[in-house]
């Protein structure tokens, strides 16, 4: 059996069907006493076919090879990049078996094969193939990366972040590779400090720091309240190359920062830049409705609306809006258009539901509370206002679906207190006077929970007390759902 020995021949692989980035294949090699010369010409041939994606060629010049030398690792590399190119999978992969058999160093066939079969849904064979890779290279980048997916797939984010983590240590300061991937999982798992030290090398902005690294330094000086230093990279990255994109993070930093009239002078000038984007004005009217100006912000997603018709994030802030207007007929007709596509979302039948019990329609909401339900089971919104619309019809069923609600949502004072209040509808007064005691104690800002707290001591004699919560939960909102009868029984008390 021949043995390879790598030389340091590099080959950019391009796999089309594969996805196989573009990059260095691991060296190609025989010893050159191995072959004649007419072979090694042949080899070189081969793999500048491989190079400039004639796979075509690739293969027929590595099988004129392999003809006289069946054992040529080289050639067979080449032969399995080849096939791997033209989707013969099935030979790509026993080829790729032979090369890597016959090499003492090189991990590339392992690492083409685990991309082949992650590729075709083989995903224990494909990570049986990197782990191999891992053994012959414990530094192969690709195997790493590779590695490192599968396991954000399979929710892993530490295991991932370990494999990438080892792979960032390989390159210079200032390669890019895999951080901004690495960069992202800090994020994700809140180390926004390693963050910042992976992307030092680019933290004073040395000519052609990469986009994508502005956006993340911004974004870790942000989240780690650094204004200044965050504002300083927003501005450099606009500077260096605007785009649509760098104008929503700089708006949307300042929306973040409460500071609205800098956000709105942001997302219009997108626009004015943009004119066939809707982006800028979905965010101008949620900049608006931050602030609580929901015509304007109506009249911005409706600007937005005539350059995309059918946005669904404009619809939605639309519905938001005319919701907030008090406009109930618009805002169900734009619900009932969204929970209508064969895409909607759990959430848009909540709103259908949540606008129509507004409206006073509770058939048509129960109705789109069971539709949100039929998507997400889990729906803890849906749940607990189906549970809050049944306490009267039936008392029993809301208990079951407020304590679904409440397994879900944890400890939501408003899940809670539809469990409390279905079980006083149900005749479990007891129950539901320990948990409201226990409601209000962690929520006391929670004016709805003080007016059922009210009403429940009331009912079993504590008049007193209960006027007192009933007085407290309109001063802490004197507007809230049930004012109006909180102080029409406190005069009849």
């Amino acid at each position: 059996m021949g043995v390879g020995v790598a030389i340091g021949l590099l080959l950019p692989l391009q796999v089309s069907a594969v996805p196989i980035s573009s990059t260095d294949a691991e060296a190609l090699s025989t010893p050159a006493e191995s072959l004649e010369p007419k072979l090694r010409d042949i080899l070189l041939r081969a793999t500048r076919a491989l190079m400039d994606s004639r796979f075509e060629d690739a293969e027929s010049l590595a099988r004129e090879i392999l003809a006289e030398h069946p054992d040529a690792p080289d050639a067979l590399q080449i032969l399995g990049y080849a096939l791997a190119n033209l989707k013969q999978y099935d030979e790509a992969i026993s080829v790729l078996d032979k090369s890597a058999d016959r090499y003492e160093r090189n991990a590339g066939p392992l690492v083409v094969k685990g991309e082949i079969l992650r590729f075709r849904g083989q995903r224990e064979q494909s990570r049986q193939a990197f782990e191999r890779a891992l053994e012959i290279e414990p530094d192969n980048l690709r195997a790493l990366e590779n590695l490192g997916k599968m396991a954000i797939d399979d929710g892993e984010v530490e295991r991932a972040i370990g494999y990438f983590e080892t792979a960032a240590r390989q390159l210079a300061p200032r390669e890019l590779g895999v951080k901004p991937r690495l960069a992202e999982l800090y994020f994700r798992t809140g180390q926004v400090e390693r963050v910042q030290q992976l992307l030092a090398p680019w933290s004073d902005l040395p000519e052609g720091t990469p986009d994508r690294v502005i956006a993340m330094l911004a974004r870790a000086a942000a989240e780690q309240n650094e204004r200044a230093a965050s504002r300083g990279y927003f501005e450099a990255r606009l500077r260096r190359a605007p785009s649509l994109e760098a104008y929503v993070d700089f708006g949307t930093f300042h929306r973040n920062g409460l500071d609205f009239a800098k956000a709105e002078r942001v997302f219009k000038q997108a626009a004015d830049r943009y004119p066939d984007s809707a982006v800028p004005w979905v965010e101008l009217g949620r900049t608006y409705g931050g602030e609580g100006r929901y015509e304007a912000a109506l009249d911005a997603f409706n600007r937005g609306l005539e350059i995309a018709p059918g946005n669904v994030s404009l619809l939605k802030g639309v519905r938001l809006a005319q919701f907030r207007l008090g406009q109930l007929d618009a805002a169900q007709a734009v619900a009932l258009r969204l929970a209508s596509r064969q895409d909607a979302e759990p959430s848009d039948h909540v709103w259908l539901g949540s606008i129509e019990r507004t409206r006073g329609n509770v058939d048509t909401a129960i109705a789109a509370y069971h539709s949100a339900l039929e998507a997400d089971p889990e729906n803890w919104v849906a749940l607990n206002n189906l549970a809050e619309l049944l306490t009267k019809r039936d008392p029993d069923q809301a208990v079951a679906l407020a304590r679904q609600a409440v397994d879900v949502a944890g400890h939501v004072a408003a899940a809670r207190d539809t469990l409390a209040w279905a079980l006083f509808r149900s005749g479990d007064v007891s129950a539901a006077r320990d948990m409201y005691a226990e409601l209000t104690a962690d929520a006391p800002e929670y004016a709805i929970a003080a007016y059922h707290y009210g009403r429940v001591l009331i009912a079993i004699g504590r008049s007193a007390e209960g006027r007192a919560e009933l007085l407290r939960a309109l001063e802490l909102d004197n507007g809230f759902r049930y004012a109006e009868d909180a102080r029409a029984r406190l005069k009849n008390q």
